[in-house]
């Protein structure tokens, strides 16, 4: 079947300004496509529902309802066009499928987005508009890049893996949460290409901590509670400081600012390339930063991360070789959602092991090993008595 096609180039004009009004109910079906080359306002008493395929080339004022019927990926609104555009007005703008393919888009109001949003040029601005953008449960974005991303806060619902597609001044720099087990997780992030000191003072730091990324830092916030997550940053040449682009990869640590105690705290983390992960509980500012060379080498200890608890005797439980010099230690063990499913205190070498069993009884049976998979590590130790607390974290991979 063929697809209807319909192109509205003007309805109202008022002393020279042309405008596109409803103040009714209005329905695209599906299937249909339909180009509105004027300003579109939606009056409070205005229905607009989307079908089918809508391209939106001036502004957008939403006071009534624009939404959707039917979830299927046929069903798009476009914005598009090189002029800028203003999306604003009181009521909420409700997508199934959006694109972004603007120059320039200034966000004033509030946006839903219930399964994709395609980024394909342009820059979507909310930080100086103050309009929300926020991605539904299991929603999801694609072809986010330098030139075509959300400068400002992104709002995410629900439990599942997302990558906030945010940015700042024409750089794209995401902050990736992994899934969790809660469906109730509202979760925001956003991004900052400015040196953090003046808010959160760098010399305010625990021991370890030798640098702190003077160039970016990323918010990343849970507006219901605090919940288990791996969190990933990366580095960029074009972005981060030179003292983090140049240093030893092993050296390099997520850090969070603690509000409570106004100090920088390291998180950890584990590198793979230009990024790194590390267990998050609670949330706030986080960037990145480096250790001094003396603490990456503290402790004599060789960490084996594969495990097959299969009693063969080769690789039955975690080997940390040497760890049991420094018993004043912690391993944490997390699953793929950030859900911690091991937790000892002095682990050794020998009785005081990870052999692939949860001690959390929310996530498997404690008669029963884990799913084989990839797990995160998260080992504190002290070296010495007056030392700091050294960390250590990666990946462990569970094979049956």
């Amino acid at each position: 079947m063929k697809n209807s096609i319909l192109i509205i180039l003007l309805f109202i004009t008022n002393m020279g300004f042309s405008q596109i009004s409803n103040k009714g109910e209005f329905s695209v079906k599906q299937g249909t496509i339909l180009g509105l080359k004027e300003e579109v306002n939606n009056y409070s008493n205005g229905v607009i529902v989307n079908d089918g395929d809508i391209y939106i080339y001036k502004n957008i004022i939403n006071n009534g309802t624009l939404t959707y019927s039917l979830p299927d990926d046929n069903t798009l609104l476009r914005f598009v066009g090189s002029d800028t555009q203003q999306i604003s007005g009181i009521g909420i703008s409700e997508f199934y499928n959006v694109l972004f393919d603007n120059s320039k888009s200034e966000l004033y109001s509030d946006i839903s987005i219930s399964n994709e949003a395609i980024f394909k040029q342009g820059i979507l601005n909310n930080r100086d508009f103050g309009g929300n953008i926020v991605f539904e449960i299991n929603a999801n974005h694609s072809s986010a890049s330098d030139n075509s991303h959300v400068n400002g806060l992104v709002i995410k619902q629900g439990n599942s893996e997302f990558e906030f597609p945010i940015g700042d001044k024409g750089y794209y720099r995401v902050a990736k949460i992994s899934a969790s087990t809660d469906i109730m997780n509202i979760i925001t992030s956003q991004y900052h290409l400015k040196n953090s000191n003046n808010q959160y003072p760098h010399s305010s730091v625990s021991g370890q901590i030798d640098f702190i990324n003077d160039t970016e830092y990323w918010e990343v916030n849970n507006d219901q509670a605090n919940t288990d997550i791996m969190l990933t940053l990366s580095w960029d040449n074009q972005t981060s400081a030179d003292k983090i682009l140049n240093a030893d990869p092993e050296s390099i640590r997520i850090v969070k600012w603690d509000e409570s105690n106004q100090i920088w705290v390291d998180k950890g983390g584990a590198v793979d390339e230009n990024t790194i992960t590390a267990p998050v509980s609670d949330f706030g500012v986080f960037t990145l930063a480096t250790i001094s060379e003396e603490n990456i080498l503290q402790g004599d200890i060789i960490i084996y991360n594969t495990l097959s608890p299969n009693n063969d005797g080769v690789n039955d439980f975690f080997f940390i070789e040497g760890i049991d010099q420094y018993p004043e230690n912690t391993l944490k063990i997390f699953n793929r959602w950030g859900v911690s499913v091991f937790e000892i205190d002095g682990y050794n070498e020998t009785n005081k092991v990870f052999k692939g069993y949860s001690d959390n009884k929310i996530t498997v049976g404690s008669n029963e090993t884990l799913p084989k998979g990839t797990y995160f590590y998260s080992l504190n130790y002290r070296y010495s008595n007056d030392s700091e607390i050294i960390h250590k974290s990666g990946f462990l991979y569970l094979n049956k």
